[in-house]
């Protein structure tokens, strides 16, 4: 008995079909791996001009910085500078805008002259009697008083004479006459007196010059020749 078999063809594999399909796929991985490439590329160039944009800012911003500091450093040297010329001529500025200015200082007197005088010639008057001297500006010893501070001051003065023994009394400011009073040209005893308001400064003299007769005290408080003082405005 004969027995038939059917034989099934397979596609016959040839080496020039295993190379062609090696070059396919080396042809598609190449393709694949230039894409890469490509794609690297661009990354790597974006990469680059964020870098060079970045180099770019923070230069900037470093020069803008410096500049920053060169102008903070003139400023603080202009600022320490000027400080450094306040600081020093302050206490001078102070000082002559406050000396004699607006101070609390109290300036009053009150004398007497406790002798009688005559004056061949004119001389200053020394009330020498101080019951009141508050600042000590008036000396009893020269007569003379001087301003402490500049001010508006309030003068008096009287003289009294018997008949017969007439005399003058006159008030200056340096050398300035602000005053005159007279006594003793009627008959008794009289008495003449001037007051006067006068503004001074740091250091000016007020004083009283006798001419002729200048009575002094008499017995108990009878007062004959005076002089009073006050500062009653001292800005």
């Amino acid at each position: 008995m004969m027995v038939s078999s059917v034989l099934t063809e397979e596609p016959i594999c040839t080496k020039y079909a295993v190379q062609d399909k090696l070059v396919d796929v080396v042809f598609e991985l190449e393709h694949q791996v230039d894409t890469l490439k490509r794609a690297l590329k661009n990354v790597q160039h974006q990469l680059n001009t964020y870098q060079l944009t970045m180099d770019m800012s923070t230069a900037a911003l470093a020069t803008r910085v410096d500049g920053l500091d060169t102008k903070l450093t003139a400023e603080d040297k202009r600022i320490e500078e000027k400080l450094t010329m306040l600081t020093n001529g302050l206490p001078s500025r102070i000082t002559s805008m406050m000396t004699g200015l607006c101070s609390t200082t109290l300036v009053a007197f009150q004398a007497f002259l406790s002798i009688n005088i005559a004056f061949p010639q004119v001389k200053v008057v020394t009330f020498n009697e101080v019951p009141v001297n508050i600042g000590n500006a008036y000396n009893a010893t020269t007569g003379i008083f001087t301003a402490p501070v500049n001010g508006t001051y309030l003068f008096s003065m009287t003289i009294g004479n018997p008949t017969g023994n007439p005399g003058a009394m006159m008030m200056k400011k340096n050398n300035e006459d602000i005053g005159y009073a007279i006594a003793g040209h009627t008959t008794g005893w009289n008495q003449g007196s001037q007051t006067t308001v006068v503004r001074m400064s740091v250091g000016d003299v007020m004083f009283v010059e006798g001419e002729g007769h200048v009575s002094g005290n008499y017995a108990g408080f009878r007062k004959h020749s005076s002089i009073t003082g006050i500062l009653i405005n001292n800005c």
